[in-house]
């Protein structure tokens, strides 16, 4: 996994959940800027239906708040 690939001792690092701060950023943008293409394609092509997760955002809450989720 990433979090193993990546480790460091430098506590501030990670964010209160354990996970690397970067790789979350990193995670987010790449999220975001695949919105703007699909943006993009889906002006280009308004007839055809684009699926997209959001697996980013779905994942940090369960880490968030995972009693909420059982």
């Amino acid at each position: 996994t990433y979090l193993q690939s990546y480790k460091t001792s430098n506590a501030e690092e990670y964010d209160s959940t354990g996970c690397l701060k970067w790789l979350n950023e990193f995670g987010k943008n790449q999220g975001d800027q695949l919105l703007v293409e699909l943006k993009k394609l889906q002006k280009l092509y308004p007839h055809v239906y684009i699926i997209y997760a959001d697996y980013y955002n779905i994942l940090l809450r369960f880490i968030q708040e995972p009693a909420k989720y059982g």
